[in-house]
């Protein structure tokens, strides 16, 4: 039973390596990134975030002129 589950956990953790390998072999031929699937989510989220920021440091820069 323990072998199984390892064979599973082992099989899971390559097949990731090879989703990721070809993934940056595509991004290197097309010369783009793209984000992961787990990526696509939290990017949306930090852009947000980041845009925030972003206009809150112009809103003190217009401030101080």
């Amino acid at each position: 039973m323990i072998n199984c589950i390892f064979g599973i956990l082992f099989l899971i953790i390559m097949g990731l390596g090879i989703y990721v390998s070809s993934h940056i072999n595509h991004e290197q031929k097309t010369g783009k990134t793209y984000p992961l699937f787990w990526e696509k989510d939290l990017n949306k989220k930090l852009l947000k975030h980041e845009g925030e920021k972003f206009r809150k440091a112009l809103a003190k820069d217009d401030d101080y002129n």
